[in-house]
């Protein structure tokens, strides 16, 4: 979901019009606010803040595909998890348990995520779903009285 919204000067290769096309079938698919909130932070980012963002993502992403032979619930494994998490609500939109747990089904069922998640490693997008809902289960008993 964060590809879709990010704003024409982070995602090289990318023309406005693509862009526009993802913002507009995110707007349809999922919440408009939350599409409207992260264009909102991310036009502000300048060049240096998507080279410190991709950073970020690529190290998630790394480290995640070189835990894959662990149980989605090892502990290093969810302080990556942790880590895109909080990446998600600080870098592009408020992201509730709910939502989380829907974008990790999304990074498996929408093929443009996982070619994405594939690229770094065979599997990863999996492993980050099933990563994704240990995480959000954890959250939600936390949350109980």
């Amino acid at each position: 979901m964060e590809l879709a919204f990010r704003s024409s000067g982070m995602i090289e290769g990318f023309d406005q019009k693509k862009i526009e096309e993802y913002r507009e079938e995110a707007r349809r698919r999922w919440d408009s606010e939350l599409v409207d909130e992260s264009h909102r932070r991310t036009a502000k980012y300048t060049k240096e803040d998507w080279v410190a963002i991709q950073a970020e993502t690529n190290a998630i992403q790394q480290g995640l595909a070189s835990l894959m032979d662990r149980d989605p619930a090892d502990p290093e494994v969810q302080k990556l998890i942790d880590r895109h998490f909080r990446q998600i609500n600080e870098r592009y939109y408020t992201c509730t348990i709910e939502i989380y747990r829907g974008l990790g089904d999304l990074y498996v069922n929408d093929e443009r995520f996982k070619a994405n998640y594939e690229m770094v490693r065979q599997g990863l997008a999996e492993f980050m779903r099933a990563a994704m809902h240990v995480y959000c289960d954890r959250m939600a008993a936390d949350r109980r009285p």
